[in-house]
């Protein structure tokens, strides 16, 4: 009960206060701030390795036909976002973070039958900084079928690390983290 409580708190204050103060225009991450965000962001990066070295090993991905991505389950959030400020991504996506799908936001879909982030037999094509999170921790239905019960619990508990990091994230920009835009004329 605790992490449901944890993550819709942490989904509230960050889609309903910080999402429309990035979306505005008007707020930024204070300077000061970064050098902290970019200590959680390097742990939030070794999550993302672990995962990587995970998924290489089970060798699914490069095979996958997309189904997720031909879904729109693939998603950008306001925490992706975040990440990307935070990292100083120069070809982050605009705005569009909110729920918006990767493929169809960055990329004209054509209909190849191949979802434009994948490479045919190589998976996604996105470094793991640059893909939606839950692109890093899903499971899809294939995966569920072969994969151990401890595999899976390796999965959700690297998901509650990228949580826990997100939290920190929003807790931080929250509580003094952020800033209003001067408007020097």
């Amino acid at each position: 009960m605790i992490d449901k409580t944890k993550r819709f708190l942490l989904n509230f204050s960050s889609y309903y206060i910080l999402e429309p103060r990035f979306q505005s225009g008007k707020w930024r991450i204070k300077d000061t701030s970064l050098l902290s965000l970019r200590k959680d962001l390097s742990s939030l990066y070794d999550v993302y390795n672990e995962m990587k070295s995970f998924f290489d090993r089970v060798n699914m991905c490069p095979k996958c036909s997309g189904w997720c991505c031909h879904g729109n389950y693939n998603r950008f959030t306001i925490f992706d976002h975040i990440a990307h400020q935070i990292a100083g991504m120069k070809d982050r996506p605009k705005w569009g973070y909110l729920l918006r799908p990767v493929g169809s936001y960055l990329f004209n879909r054509v209909d190849s039958g191949t979802p434009p982030c994948l490479a045919e037999g190589k998976g996604c094509i996105y470094e793991y900084c640059f893909r939606p999170a839950i692109c890093i921790w899903w499971i899809c239905g294939d995966m569920e079928k072969v994969f151990t019960n401890e595999q899976k619990l390796f999965i959700g508990s690297r998901r509650k690390k990228i949580e826990n990091i997100y939290r920190k994230f929003a807790f931080k920009l929250l509580f003094g983290g952020m800033e209003k835009v001067s408007c020097s004329k």
